[in-house]
C-alpha cells in the first residue's frame, strides 16, 4: 500500500495518494497536533496520558482534558475519512491511541535521524558518508514545525533535530574543505549560508565560511560582510568575532589593493565616510578591532608630540550582582553610549568592549586630565537616570600602567 508521507521540518504536511490531507501553511489545531504526536512515536502508538499532558500544559490546562482529547480525536478521524472513507486510520487500544499498522508511514524525521546516525556511528567510506551528508541536508527543510514553537515538548524536539543538523554540516566541512578544490568549497560556502540561517550565531559556522571564504579568496566579499554579521553577532552572543575570523578579516584587508591615479577618487571616498556625520560633533564609535588600530596610531603620535594617551573602561553591572535583562542591558548601555558620545571630545575615540563595557581612548596633555573627563562622565550619567540602579565602575589607565579609579553606585527612586 501507497504511504503516507509526512513532513514536519519547515512546516506540517501529509501526502496520501497524491491527496493532500494536511497542506503546509495549515494552522495547527488540536486534532492536527494528535496526528503529530502520534507520528513522531516510532512505534505509532501514544498513551492517552502523555497526549493530554503535551497538548494541555500547565498554561493551558483544559478544564476537562480527557473529554476534550476525545473531541479532538473524533475530529481528526473525521478529516482522516475525507481521504478514505473505508478505512480506519487510528484504532484505539486499552489506554492508547494506535495508528492502522496495515498502512505504512514515511516520516522525514525518521528519514533524517536515520541518515544522521549512520553517517555519525558507521563505518563508511568517505564518499558514502558524504553523499549522507547531503541526503540529511536535504531532508532538513527548515526547523522542527515552527508553528507550534510556544509548546515546550516542540522546543526539545527542534532543539534535538536542530543539533543532528549542526553535527552534519560540522562533518560535511571537514570533507569538502579537505578536497582542496574549488567546486567543493563553492559547495560548502553555499551550505554554511543555508545553514547560518538556521543557526546565525553558531561560532563553528561562521569559522567555516570565513575559512571557505579565504579560500576562494574572497576578498571583497569579506570586507563587505565582516562588519554587519560581527556587529550582529556582539549585539546577540556579547562576543567578538573568533580570533581566526577577525585574522581572516585581517588578511582581506591587507591583501585588498587597487590602484588608481586619480587623487580626488580618494578625497571623494573618505568625505562619503563622514558625510553623514557632519557636522562632526562628540566622540568616535567603532569596532574594537578599528579601535586598537587607532589607538596604535595615537599612541604614536602622543609620543612625539609628549603628550600621552588616558585609557577608560567603563562598566554597567546590576547592585547584588544580579543579572541584566536582554532589554534593560540594551537600554542601559544605550544610554550610556549616548553620554559618552556628547561628553567626550571630537577627537576622543570609544568601542563597546563586550555586553556590558565600553572602551574610551582620550589623548591629553596631562595624565591628571582623565580625573576631570571621568568626573564628567559620572556627572551627565547621573542626569540620564538609568531604569535600574546602576553599578557603574570606571578604571582609568595608561598604556603602560593602570590607576583604578573610584567606582560609584547610583540608586533612583521612581515614582
Amino acid at each position: 500500500m501507497e504511504p503516507f508521507k509526512v513532513t514536519m521540518f519547515g512546516g506540517f504536511s501529509v501526502d496520501w495518494k497524491g491527496h493532500l490531507i494536511v497542506e503546509a501553511g495549515t494552522r495547527l489545531n488540536k486534532p492536527f497536533e494528535v496526528l503529530i504526536l502520534l507520528f513522531q512515536k516510532r512505534d505509532l502508538r501514544i498513551s492517552n496520558e502523555e497526549l493530554m499532558n503535551r497538548l494541555w500544559n500547565e498554561d493551558s490546562k483544559a478544564d476537562n482534558p480527557a473529554g476534550a482529547l476525545k473531541s479532538a480525536v473524533y475530529l481528526l478521524r473525521k478529516l482522516l475519512k475525507k481521504a478514505d472513507p473505508e478505512t480506519n486510520f487510528i484504532f484505539t487500544e486499552g489506554k492508547q491511541y494506535v495508528w492502522n499498522p496495515e498502512i505504512p508511514v514515511q516520516v522525514d524525521l525518521w528519514d533524517f535521524e536515520d541518515v544522521v546516525l549512520k553517517v555519525k556511528y558507521d563505518r563508511v567510506s568517505e564518499e558514502e558518508k558524504l553523499q549522507l551528508c547531503r541526503k540529511a541536508i536535504q531532508l532538513y527543510a527548515g526547523d522542527f514545525l515552527p508553528e507550534l514553537s510556544e509548546h515546550h515538548w516542540a522546543i526539545q524536539q527542534s532543539i534535538y533535530y536542530r543539533r543532528l543538523y549542526m553535527d552534519v554540516i560540522e562533518i560535511i566541512g571537514d570533507l569538502l574543505f579537505s578536497k582542496g578544490s574549488r567546486d567543493c568549497w563553492n559547495e560548502l560556502l553555499s551550505i554554511c549560508n543555508r545553514a547560518l540561517l538556521t543557526d546565525p550565531f553558531s561560532e563553528k559556522l561562521y569559522i567555516l565560511l570565513f575559512r571557505t571564504m579565504q579560500q576562494l579568496d574572497m576578498k571583497q566579499e569579506i570586507l563587505n560582510y565582516y562588519p554587519v554579521v560581527s556587529q550582529t553577532y556582539f549585539d546577540e552572543v556579547g562576543e567578538q568575532m573568533p580570533q581566526i575570523v577577525r585574522n581572516i578579516y585581517q588578511w582581506a584587508s591587507n591583501s585588498t589593493y587597487h590602484t588608481i591615479k586619480d587623487i580626488y577618487q580618494i578625497e571623494r571616498d573618505l568625505e562619503e565616510t563622514i558625510r553623514t556625520e557632519r557636522p562632526i560633533n562628540g566622540a568616535y564609535f567603532c569596532s574594537y578591532e578599528i579601535f586598537k588600530h587607532i589607538f596604535h596610531m595615537i599612541v604614536r603620535s602622543a609620543d612625539r608630540e609628549n603628550n600621552c594617551v588616558i585609557l577608560m573602561l567603563l562598566t554597567l553591572s546590576l547592585e547584588n550582582g544580579a543579572n541584566f535583562s536582554k532589554d534593560s542591558l540594551n537600554r542601559a548601555m544605550g544610554m550610556l553610549e549616548e553620554v559618552i558620545q556628547t561628553t567626550m571630545r571630537k577627537g576622543d575615540v570609544f568601542s563597546r568592549y563586550s555586553r556590558n563595557q565600553f572602551v574610551l581612548m582620550l589623548p591629553v596633555k596631562k595624565s591628571k586630565d582623565g580625573k576631570q573627563v571621568e568626573k564628567r562622565l559620572r556627572q551627565t550619567f547621573l542626569k540620564h537616570r538609568p531604569p535600574l540602579p546602576v553599578h557603574l565602575e570606571v578604571i582609568t589607565g595608561l598604556p603602560s600602567s593602570l590607576v583604578v579609579g573610584q567606582s560609584e553606585i547610583y540608586q533612583y527612586n521612581h515614582d
